[in-house]
C-alpha cells in the first residue's frame, strides 16, 4: 500500500539566495560529480539547526546565513529511504539491474571516491525515484557531544539527515519561507604587541 511521506525540509544558504528562492518559490541546483545523493535539491530533514550550521560554514564573514523551510510531499513508492530496511533492499535491486546494463568498478576506498561512486549510482536511478533520504555521520562532532562521555557510551552521535529532491514537483511551493537568519560575525584578530625598545 502506498502512502504520502511528508518531510519538513530545511535548506541552508546565503541570505540573498534565500530571499530570491522565497520570492520566486523555486529552487535550482548545480550539477556536480560528488553530490552525496546524486543531483537534486538538498534539505536537512526535521533539523533547522543543522541547516543553519551548514549555512554558517558556507557563508563569508560579515554576510548573513539563512535557513528556508519547505514542506516536501512524496508518494512512498517514489521515496528511496536509505535509512530503512526496505530502502536498502530497493537500492540493492536497482544496483543489480544497473549492473546488467553497466560495468561499474570502483577501486577507490577513500571518501572522495566513495562519494563520487554513490553520486554516479544515484544519478542512474530511474526517474520514478523523486526523493532520496539518508543519514550521514558527521565526522567532526560538536564539542557538546564530545564533552559528554555518556553520549559515547550510549552510542549517540550527531547525524545529518539529508534529503535529495530529484523532482521539484514534490515541493509544496506555497510553503517555501525564510525560517531563520543569522549574521556570521567577523573573527576577532589577536592583539599584537609591539615593542619599540
Amino acid at each position: 500500500m502506498d502512502y504520502d511521506v511528508v518531510i519538513n525540509g530545511f535548506h541552508g544558504t546565503d541570505n540573498k539566495v534565500a530571499v530570491a528562492i522565497e520570492q520566486e518559490k523555486t529552487y535550482t541546483y548545480s550539477k556536480r560529480s560528488d553530490h552525496w545523493l546524486g543531483q537534486g535539491i538538498y534539505f536537512f530533514s526535521e533539523d533547522p539547526e543543522q541547516a543553519m550550521s551548514w549555512a554558517m560554514n558556507q557563508t563569508k564573514q560579515g554576510d548573513t546565513a539563512t535557513v528556508l523551510f519547505t514542506k516536501i510531499v512524496v508518494n512512498s513508492s517514489s521515496f528511496l529511504n536509505l535509512n530503512s530496511r526496505s530502502g536498502i533492499f530497493t537500492l540493492k535491486k536497482l544496483i543489480n539491474k544497473l549492473g546488467s546494463e553497466y560495468s561499474i568498478e570502483s577501486y577507490s576506498d577513500d571518501q572522495v571516491g566513495n562519494t563520487k561512486l554513490r553520486c554516479f549510482i544515484m544519478d542512474l536511478l530511474p526517474d520514478n525515484i523523486k526523493a532520496i533520504q539518508k543519514n550521514f555521520y558527521i565526522s567532526t562532532q560538536p564539542q557538546f557531544v564530545l564533552n559528554t562521555p555518556e553520549m559515547g557510551r550510549m552510542g549517540i552521535s550527531m547525524q545529518s539527515a539529508q534529503v535529495c529532491v530529484r523532482d521539484s514537483s514534490i515541493i509544496s511551493r506555497d510553503t517555501i519561507e525564510i525560517f531563520e537568519s543569522k549574521k556570521k560575525p567577523f573573527k576577532k584578530r589577536k592583539r599584537r604587541e609591539v615593542n619599540f625598545k
